[in-house]
């Protein structure tokens, strides 16, 4: 009996000092100490001469992994913003695109280097990264009309066109406030490695640290005159790069100098993979919205629910290349581990440009069949006034959707609703040509350009300064009529009138569908591109073992080849021109007709599952040569 009272207590003071811990835990969670100084940490069974990577910090100073997700969330919130004023629907576009990209991947990955291996649980850290924040916030304050290649005000000629003054005025703008913003990341990052030389000066690490402290304060400087050059564009914009360029050039050699505080290899790899998954995440909630859009209005088919499909297997594939097998705690040596880090700009690119086409593709299908209903009503209407004022037909509303289209454009708020406009046709064509003082037909393919715009935004399509130019056009042709009886006169006012509308109203079409299209025409490339990029990383990081594994990575690499050369199919041409001669769609690129078809989404969806069914019967087959192996000749299976 009182053994076993001595073990009770014995039970009870364990508790007691187990609650005591817990306390002891939870205390320090809520203590945040001002500094942390990093230094040094030497594993157990690690001799010096065995670093491959190298820690500063112990697991319970490290920051809180939340901080570093709020980070990677931020910059791609703000690579959402300046996707949405800058759509990716053209070649000078992906520039405009890539050149933002660069600036601020860049800023991120810098950052990241430093956290990795610096950025500790205290309050000087925390001041540092709430700063970061503030710089990005600004950068995508400021980015909307940022262009490389337009990045002077205007010369304050008065005589000089109010619209090319106001864009060079807010491109100006932008890149001044994109500069000074990536300046000031760059002051802050330096100032954050002159922080830790200062700190850890008894460790003696100066080339790991003042070097790129050094290299941020270079930036911050020619980035404040890029800033506020007002003369010379090339050198304004070769002042807000060439940094940069510096910048990651320090990285590929600081490593191979003695001295050089390794990355923690796990880290970095966790941080680079949570982003791209990231971004991943962040394109699918466009695509998604635009299906939401077709569901709702014009678009909604069963073509819909196929792309819903393509797209969800693209998106399932991209994460089996880039994670099947993926282990932060592999280790890579220096070389491969500073171009696996540095591949991930052209990667997550090239998933962006993927991510874009594919919503472009999904966009193009939805708004073709709005625009497809669309025309084809107002065409019946014009066939059917024709036939009236010439006498061989009457109106027969059954033939056009009235009740839908009705219900489509009251989103829209159009002005005159849809009944009113046709209504009004119809009386004004039986009373044309002798007793109106209006043109119906023109009046009606004015009203039909209108309500195109106004679905091509509710689809939100990117409209071209050139596409707004010329629906002003269409909208401000004379469509007043002089009444007469002469039949003669009212044949050639049609003949002639018509011929210099029509012009107006091809242009307005060939711009509009090359709109449209041409955001596409990089989807395959990217395809390609990016399950290239996936087997080199593959390579870099974690090499196939075996003939089968090695089988499917070649089978992947080949294909990625393929899918790159289909690209090729964009040589038709990506400017659509109609004529009167040839309405329909005159000289595709097969790429385009590719998409008319419904097959450009398809194509890279197959090709994809292909490839992931290949890969797990490559693996099937793996297993079972290496377990037939292991039974005859004793090996263990790899």
């Amino acid at each position: 009996m009182e053994k076993k009272n001595t073990w009770t207590s014995g039970l009870e003071r364990e508790e007691q000092r187990a609650k005591q811990l817990e306390k002891h835990v939870r205390a320090q969670a809520r203590f945040i100490p001002l500094v942390i100084y990093p230094g040094p940490i030497q594993k157990e069974n690690e001799t010096v001469g065995d670093k491959e990577e190298e820690e500063w910090l112990l697991e319970e100073q490290r920051a809180t992994e939340w901080l570093d997700l709020l980070y990677d969330l931020v910059i791609v919130a703000i690579l959402t913003v300046f996707s949405a004023s800058n759509e990716v629907s053209s070649p000078e576009s992906i520039l405009i695109y890539f050149s933002y990209i660069v600036l601020i991947w860049w800023v991120w990955a810098s950052q990241t280097l430093y956290d990795v291996r610096f950025q500790a649980d205290d309050w000087i850290h925390r001041l540092f990264k709430f700063l970061q924040l503030a710089a990005f916030s600004f950068v995508g304050i400021t980015s909307q009309a940022f262009d490389p290649s337009n990045v002077l005000p205007p010369n304050g000629d008065i005589n000089a066109d109010p619209t090319v003054s106001g864009a060079m005025q807010q491109g100006a703008t932008a890149f001044k406030g994109v500069a000074i913003a990536y300046g000031l990341s760059r002051l802050l990052c330096g100032t954050q490695y002159l922080y830790v030389t200062y700190a850890t000066r008894r460790h003696h690490r100066w080339v790991s640290l003042a070097v790129p402290s050094a290299t941020c304060f270079f930036s911050f400087v020619l980035n404040l005159i890029a800033a506020f050059l007002t003369t010379n564009q090339a050198a304004k914009v070769a002042l807000l790069y060439l940094p940069v360029g510096v910048e990651m050039l320090a990285v590929l050699i600081l490593p191979f100098f003695r001295g050089y505080i390794r990355t923690p290899g796990s880290l970095i790899s966790q941080r680079f993979g949570e982003l791209t998954l990231v971004i991943l995440g962040e394109g699918i909630i466009g695509i998604i919205k635009n299906l939401g859009n077709a569901v709702k209005g014009f678009g909604v088919g069963n073509n819909v629910y196929g792309q819903a499909v393509c797209v969800l297997v693209i998106v399932w594939c991209i994460w089996h290349f880039l994670f099947q097998g993926f282990t932060a705690e592999i280790r890579m040596g220096r070389k491969r581990g500073i171009l696996w880090l540095l591949l991930h700009l052209p990667l997550h690119f090239t998933l962006l440009l993927l991510l874009a086409g594919m919503n472009n593709a999904v966009q193009y299908d939805n708004l073709g069949q709005a625009f497809t209903s669309v025309t084809g009503a107002f065409e019946t209407l014009e066939l059917q006034g024709r036939d009236v004022v010439f006498g061989n037909g009457t109106f027969d509303l059954s033939q056009v959707p009235m009740q839908d289209l009705t219900l489509q454009f009251g989103k829209l708020e159009l002005v005159p609703t849809f009944p009113e406009e046709v209504a009004n046709y119809e009386a004004t064509v039986r009373q044309f040509p002798g007793n109106t003082t209006t043109n119906p037909f023109i009046d009606l393919l004015q009203y039909e350009i209108n309500a195109l715009i106004y679905v091509a935004v509710e689809y939100q399509l990117g409209v071209s300064q050139e596409l707004y130019d010329t629906l002003q056009r269409i909208t401000q042709f004379n469509n007043t009529w002089d009444s007469t009886g002469d039949q003669t006169v009212v044949d050639q006012y049609l003949l002639a009138v018509n011929d210099t509308f029509n012009e107006a109203v091809f242009e307005f079409s060939a711009e509009m569908d090359t709109e449209i299209f041409q955001g596409t025409v990089f989807f395959l490339p990217a395809t390609g591109g990016l399950l290239f990029l996936a087997c080199v990383l593959t390579v870099l990081r974690n090499p196939p073992m075996g003939l089968w594994m090695w089988l499917a990575w070649a089978a992947q690499l080949t294909v990625s080849v393929g899918l790159g050369l289909l690209g090729l199919l964009d040589l038709g041409g990506i400017k659509i021109v109609f004529t009167e001669e040839d309405a329909g769609f005159p000289q595709l690129s097969p790429v385009y007709r590719l998409l008319q078809a419904n097959w450009l989404l398809p194509t890279g969806a197959l090709a994809y599952a292909a490839l992931v069914l290949a890969d797990a019967l490559c693996v099937s087959m793996a297993r079972w040569t290496d377990g037939k192996a292991c039974k005859s000749g004793g090996q263990i299976p790899i």
